[in-house]
Formats: C-alpha cells, sequence, structure tokens
C-alpha cells in the first residue's frame, strides 16, 4: 500500500511538471495556424508562459482581413483534464458596428474530461449574457441569449433571427461543418 502511494504521487508530481514545463507559447502558435484554415488571424499581441497558464495581452482580432476587435487579456489555463480559456474586455471595432456595437467584458471557454465533446461558453456583455454549448462530434450550437436593455432599445436586425423563449431569453441552434 505505501508504495501504491508513493508511485501515485511520482506520477501526479511528474503530470505536473511536465504542465508546467510545457512549452505554451509554442501551442499558441500552433493554434494560430489552425485558426487561420478558418480565416482568423490574431495580430500585435504579447504572449507569454506564465508557469501553468499562458497569457496573450492586446491583441487585435481580424476575419479576412476585416478588423474584428482589439482584446485585453486573453488566459489559457490548459490542465489536460480542465481546460479554460478567458478573454477580457474584447472591444468591437468600428468596422463591425452594423452587426454589433459596443464591448465585451468577459468571455469564458471551458471543457473537461467529464464531457469532452462539449464546450461550454459563458459571456458578458453590453448586449446582455450569452451561454452556449458548442457539441464537437455532433457539430451542433445552441446558444442563449438574455439581452441587456440597450440591445431591447435598438432592436437589430439579426436579433429577427433569434427564437424568443418563455423566459424573455433568445434562442439559436444550428449545425456546422
Amino acid at each position: 500500500m505505501k508504495r501504491l502511494k508513493l508511485i501515485i504521487i511520482y506520477a501526479v508530481v511528474f503530470v505536473g511538471l511536465l504542465l508546467f514545463f510545457v512549452p505554451k507559447i509554442y501551442c499558441y502558435y500552433a493554434l494560430e495556424k489552425q485558426l487561420e484554415q478558418f480565416n482568423v488571424r490574431i495580430a500585435q499581441e504579447h504572449v507569454s508562459d506564465q508557469g501553468f497558464s499562458l497569457l496573450v495581452t492586446e491583441g487585435k482580432i481580424y476575419y479576412d482581413d476585416l478588423y474584428v476587435g482589439t482584446f485585453e487579456k486573453l488566459s489559457i489555463l490548459p490542465l489536460l483534464v480542465y481546460n479554460r480559456a478567458s478573454i477580457e474586455n474584447f472591444a468591437i471595432s468600428k468596422e463591425m458596428n452594423r452587426f454589433a456595437k459596443g464591448s465585451v467584458s468577459e468571455v469564458n471557454v471551458h471543457h473537461s474530461i467529464v464531457s469532452p465533446w462539449t464546450l461550454y461558453i459563458t459571456a458578458h456583455a453590453d448586449i446582455g449574457d450569452v451561454t452556449a454549448e458548442v457539441h464537437l462530434k455532433e457539430k451542433h450550437i445552441a446558444l442563449l441569449l438574455e439581452p441587456s436593455q440597450a440591445l431591447m432599445k435598438r432592436s437589430p436586425f439579426w436579433l429577427r433571427q433569434l427564437k424568443k423563449t418563455e423566459e424573455g431569453g433568445y434562442a439559436y441552434e444550428t449545425t456546422y461543418e
């Protein structure tokens, strides 16, 4: 029994050291390369390894050479059994004003081995609170928007594409390829 405890302790320490010393910056650049397949680019960012997490600050996001916006901080925590990415203070560009105005104060994306085929997303923005689930295996997205008063006053064209729920929110479901 004592030997089994020692083996478990060594395994946990080994995995912890592996997670601490893995070159997360190179993994980030590999992720950027994957995003290029979808015409998404992150530019002018500062990347730093924070031990168990990766911190990206002051980045600009482009989609097909269209300037989407700027984020203040992107924090990635890759722990194998639980992964989290958080974006703070995302300001939408003027070019995107027709689609959405304002800013997003926080976006969190969670993934765990409890449900390995699902990404859970929460966001708090000027338009309201958003919760979403991305089912990777079925390629299905379910989104729920709890709109803010400011959004309801503007009533943008894309709000009509969402289905109104009984609780006063708006739901949207789609599949992707």
